[in-house]
């Protein structure tokens, strides 16, 4: 889970920005299997969209295996 170890670090470094506010909602979404509205994440800046597809390519694959 290295990509939500990187999400949890900005998280702390950047409580109150949109795009860790966003980030930290998706990692809450995939861990509780609540709806995410998936349009936030094209809001996102590139790195941190890349970032958030890391999140769901991960847990996809923990999900999965």
């Amino acid at each position: 889970m290295n990509a939500i170890k990187e999400a949890r670090k900005l998280i702390e470094r950047e409580p109150t920005t949109a795009s860790a506010q966003t980030l930290s909602r998706l990692v809450l979404a995939l861990e509780s299997e609540a709806d995410f509205p998936i349009s936030d994440i094209y809001k996102l800046d590139f790195d941190r969209f890349t970032l958030a597809l890391k999140i769901l390519d991960e847990w996809r694959l923990d999900r999965y295996l």
